[in-house]
């Protein structure tokens, strides 16, 4: 009837105000720990891509002990970063302690801790296709980039959640961050996949270091 469809004009569409100036936005809650447990399973699906990655690279390339080689030191660097983000992290995210960031914060760092993670797969494909030849500069900067980029995630994770102290501060952006960058600049001639093996041994230090320390406790 005329009148039923008049009411149902009238009627206010769920989530849109009556006045029809925009949307009404509703804030929901959401629990940490699952959250962050989905955070990190994310995580580890991006580093099963990687080895993915890798493998189908492997899969083309003429075998040799090189190769065996690259792919092992591949694997390492990748099991390393699944150590510190998930083993010894928090969400994903190296260096994280539970309830110490904002989630919207977590959010945004996981993102770019994962695309870093991404990164650094496209570069270990590129190596394995390179062999014992040096990268290209571009390469090379990709790859060492990516793995400063994400020991700069992680201490930046640190210290915003209060888990890392000025000598550990100092001690991650030395190893982490300024020798990556080092190889960058520096390792114009180095073959990738010893590039590769210095990369992961970056990596294992850190995951010995993780392994050796006790947290740093909050400050009050």
């Amino acid at each position: 009837t005329p009148p039923a469809h008049a009411a149902a004009r009238r009627r206010p569409r769920p989530g849109v105000r009556p006045d029809g100036e925009g949307p009404i936005i509703h804030g929901v809650s959401v629990d940490p720990a699952l959250l962050s447990e989905r955070l990190g399973l994310f995580v580890i699906i991006v580093l099963g891509e990687s080895v993915v990655q890798v493998v189908n690279a492997a899969a083309i390339a003429q075998y040799g002990i090189g190769l065996l080689a690259t792919a092992i030191a591949s694997f390492v660097l990748l099991a390393g970063m699944f150590g510190l983000s998930v083993v010894f992290g928090y969400a994903g995210l190296p260096h994280l302690r539970a309830g110490r960031i904002p989630t919207r914060a977590a959010l945004g760092l996981h993102c770019l801790v994962t695309g870093v993670v991404a990164t650094v797969a496209v570069s270990l494909s590129s190596v394995v296709e390179h062999g014992s030849d040096p990268l290209p500069d571009q390469g090379r900067w990709l790859l060492c980039g990516a793995v400063a980029a994400y020991f700069t995630l992680g201490v930046v994770t640190g210290v915003a959640s209060h888990s890392s102290d000025l000598q550990r501060t100092i001690s991650r952006v030395t190893t982490g961050i300024v020798v990556p960058l080092l190889l960058g600049l520096l390792a114009t001639d180095v073959a990738g996949r010893t590039l590769v093996v210095y990369l992961a041994l970056v990596v294992l230090a850190h995951l010995w270091f993780e392994r050796r320390l006790a947290p740093a406790q909050p400050h009050v």
